[in-house]
């Protein structure tokens, strides 16, 4: 289908402009690379509080700033890749929150990183204690294989299936709606 290349754009906006991002970046990759994703992409838009409490208002109806939203697109590309998905994160919140957990800034952006794209691959915490259990032992291999620098052991498939709790391979991702686009705000449509 493609070159197998992984793509990830990262917008800066409000409190989140003077973020460097070029390790967030890097790491966005990695971890699509060890979930063995190819010809995908990835956005993430790094806000303040006020930004994320109007998207989690608007999409969760929650009026309160949140760490981390996403908001999985699942389109394909012009270029024949796959893009997966938004992610958003409040650096103000995960300021607060690395402070509280007492964790690096760096180590607490990583959490929400993962957890953002666990959410877009179709990994929901929310919809039962097997799913919760099911994608927080994701998210923990996730941090240990970061941290190894190796990749993930062989996993047959890594994407969940939002409806059926079946799994899927990485070339059928569950289809799921987006309710914001980072490239449709920035007036860059992608299909």
């Amino acid at each position: 289908m493609g070159d197998g290349a992984v793509t990830v754009d990262v917008v800066r906006q409000g409190a989140a402009r003077k973020v460097p991002v070029r390790a967030l970046k890097a790491k966005a990759g990695r971890i699509l690379r060890l979930m063995d994703l190819k010809d995908c992409e990835l956005s993430v838009a790094l806000v303040g509080d006020e930004e994320i409490r109007n998207l989690n208002g608007r999409y969760r109806s929650r009026d309160e700033p949140t760490d981390v939203l996403s908001f999985p697109v699942d389109e394909p590309l012009p270029t024949g890749h796959r893009l997966i998905g938004d992610v958003v994160i409040s650096v103000e919140k995960a300021a607060r929150q690395a402070r509280q957990r007492r964790r690096s800034f760096d180590d607490e952006m990583e959490v929400l990183l993962i957890h953002g794209i666990l959410h877009n691959l179709g990994y929901d915490h929310e919809r039962s204690p097997e799913d919760e259990r099911e994608m927080r032992a994701m998210e923990r291999r996730l941090r240990k294989e970061l941290k190894a620098g190796e990749p993930l052991a062989a996993t047959p498939t890594v994407t969940k299936a939002a409806t059926s709790g079946t799994r899927l391979s990485a070339e059928s991702p569950p289809r799921r709606s987006a309710g914001w686009s980072i490239r449709h705000r920035r007036g860059r449509r992608s299909s």
